[in-house]
């Protein structure tokens, strides 16, 4: 074998194995950083349809004592399936709200 052929080898060899680990590397930190915003998304939607819950559920808003209460206003699982409840969700997203015992109250499909 020449000199020539050997190096040629062994460059090649240098070069196969710096990009495996270049982009093992780059592929390992985008998948990580993929990750970690999709969990930060998630948890932000999660916080927000908590807040909502809440507010409609647990918190609801006082009847003003200038108006009467409206009487023809939704019950709150209703209210809750509305569009105006899901608007700040994403279209990749998907929630449902489940009472204590486990039966659906509240779905963007519901």
């Amino acid at each position: 074998m020449s000199i020539r052929l050997r190096l040629t080898l062994l460059y090649s060899l240098i070069l196969a194995l710096t990009l495996l680990v270049f982009g093992t590397a780059l592929y390992t930190i985008q998948a990580q950083g993929t990750l970690t915003a999709l969990k930060h998304d998630l948890s932000l939607s999660g916080e927000n349809l908590v807040q909502l819950v809440q507010r409609v559920y647990v918190r609801p808003a006082p009847p003003s004592p200038d108006r009467e209460p409206a009487p023809d206003r939704p019950p709150p699982s209703e209210m809750l399936s509305g569009d105006q409840a899901f608007r700040q969700l994403r279209e990749r997203e998907i929630a449902r709200v489940l009472d204590a015992e486990g039966a659906l109250v509240a779905s963007p499909f519901a």
